[in-house]
């Protein structure tokens, strides 16, 4: 019986773990129509977004992935921010950051978010 109960927990923490994956799905899809550009660069595998300067983990201009990333009305003034300098990532990766069009950014924002739940799903239906 105690197995039971604590299988039952575990496919409950799996079921609220997709659920929040699909609901940052649904707040990425919001966002998908929005106009402008963004500052994102890869760093190793992953996607790094400028969010402005002490705004990330410990001060830093830079986040994975976010999904409120500065949005530029121009892609002049994201290119200056683009062009400002080298940034790394926990790895040591260098993240070569440049302009991409804010609708572009958030639909591999999107894609990628589809991808890990399909991921999740897989993993969690082969217990």
């Amino acid at each position: 019986m105690h197995i039971y109960i604590e299988i039952m927990a575990a496919k409950e923490l799996q079921k609220a773990f997709i659920k929040r994956l699909i609901n940052v799905r649904e707040s990425i899809g919001r966002k998908l129509g929005t106009e402008g550009y963004v500052v994102a660069g890869l760093g190793g595998d992953m996607l790094y977004a400028y969010v402005g300067e002490g705004k990330g983990y410990k001060g830093a201009a830079l986040t994975p992935a976010n999904i409120n990333p500065v949005i530029f009305n121009t892609s002049k003034a994201a290119q200056r921010v683009a062009s400002d300098g080298v940034y790394k990532n926990g790895n040591g990766n260098v993240i070569t950051l440049e302009v991409v069009e804010a609708a572009s950014y958030f639909n591999e924002l999107y894609n990628r978010a589809t991808q890990n739940i399909e991921q999740a799903e897989e993993i969690f239906n082969k217990q």
